[in-house]
């Protein structure tokens, strides 16, 4: 995948493309069925392919105090793009001079000078240009003046469920990951490093990993069965995400207990997938009624962990 830049456009490879434009936060199977298609589409054409996104969202720019926490990181974002095998992507930074682009300047500047777009792939609900005042609409008046031919996809639905970045935030933020991973049409995972902790999972005979500097969306607080993949190997994980109330702990921390798994991986990289929830977070009267409690934690995270290694229905994507 070739990543494109204002400065290196027109591209001397590049004849014609056929260009998908969006946000993409999450690649969830939306996103995924519309960059599909712009794939085979160009590889019918003998076009290339070229993802056109943004960062950060505009909403950051426009209000934000209400910005969305993003679903994953921009390089976990770009690693999702380049596995549905585009074949170049320009990120525009969105900034005061992007945002006052009329949609006709959008139009010339962007998609036909810069990237000769010969077919533009979009959702339902595509708007472009200022004051969001390019629409469907308009963009099908400018794509007949200039001979671009137009695919727009309609809503996407799973069990009744409009597949949306929205949508998908509101499950994680539920606790619902399995939802959630059925409109991603993968598990959700987190990126961060290892840190040391405050030493109270080894004191109670549940060590933990903990994780920081993670930029991905983080699921509601509670016990998690999941996996952790570290040093390029997966491992069966019960995944804490709270404040360790019953120890009167105020900060958020994200834990996870490897099961069977004794060694040091400080500094190291992890992702963390979340399979199932097991139950949300909560103060026990004492350290004692804690313990046994994740000692049934670890055994319903074990069984998550198998029930999905033996039906991989959704994959996960490290």
């Amino acid at each position: 995948m070739t990543k494109l830049s204002l400065e290196n456009l027109p591209h001397p490879h590049f004849d014609g493309t056929v260009v998908t434009i969006g946000n993409f936060d999450g690649v969830h199977i939306g996103h995924q069925t519309l960059i599909k298609t712009a794939v085979q589409e160009a590889h019918h054409r003998q076009l290339k392919s070229v993802v056109l996104t943004f960062h950060p969202h505009p909403t950051h720019y426009f209000r934000p105090e209400f910005a969305a926490i993003p679903i994953n990181s921009r390089l976990y974002k770009e690693h999702l793009l380049e596995a549905l095998n585009i074949d170049a992507m320009l990120t525009l930074m969105f900034n005061a001079d992007l945002a006052q682009l009329s949609p006709e300047q959008y139009f010339q500047d962007i998609l036909l000078d810069k990237l000769n777009a010969r077919m533009i792939c979009v959702g339902y609900d595509f708007t472009f240009g200022k004051n969001r005042k390019g629409n469907i609409r308009v963009l099908l008046e400018l794509a007949e003046q200039h001979d671009v031919d137009i695919h727009i996809l309609q809503p996407q639905k799973v069990e009744g469920h409009v597949v949306s970045s929205t949508r998908i935030r509101e499950f994680l933020m539920a606790g619902q990951v399995f939802d959630a991973a059925q409109l991603l049409g993968r598990y959700h995972v987190l990126h961060g490093t290892v840190v040391h902790g405050d030493g109270q999972g080894t004191s109670m005979g549940f060590p933990t990993i903990n994780i920081d500097d993670t930029e991905d969306f983080v699921p509601a607080s509670g016990i998690y069965g999941g996996l952790a993949h570290i040093a390029g190997e997966p491992h069966p994980a019960a995944i804490y995400v709270g404040t360790k109330p019953t120890h009167g702990g105020k900060t958020r921390r994200i834990e996870a207990h490897l099961l069977n798994y004794s060694g040091n991986l400080y500094d190291q990289q992890a992702t963390i997938a979340f399979l199932r929830f097991i139950r949300p977070d909560m103060k026990f009267p004492t350290e004692r009624h804690l313990i046994k409690q994740i000692d049934n934690d670890c055994l319903q995270a074990q069984l998550d962990i198998e029930t999905y290694l033996k039906n991989i229905d959704l994959p996960i994507i490290w």
